[in-house]
């Protein structure tokens, strides 16, 4: 969970032992290009298991549309 004056964002995971390995991921749009990346970090981490990737992103402040780049302030 990370909060700041103009976002609130959750990520949570689950995993449950499983014979193969399976993903599903439910992302925001503005995190849709991240996919692979967390695929791909997993991947490395893991040989089985099932994973749920959730993230949730809730604006705050909508005086100003958030963009990408201002999630790093």
């Amino acid at each position: 969970l990370l909060e700041t004056d103009r976002f609130t964002l959750r990520v949570e995971i689950k995993s449950v032992n499983a014979r193969f390995k399976e993903m599903r991921f439910r992302l925001p749009p503005l995190f849709n290009q991240e996919e692979l990346t967390l695929r791909k970090r997993i991947e490395e981490k893991f040989r089985r298991g099932t994973f749920d990737v959730s993230v949730q992103l809730r604006l705050q402040n909508l005086e100003s549309p958030l963009r990408e780049d201002r999630l790093q302030e």
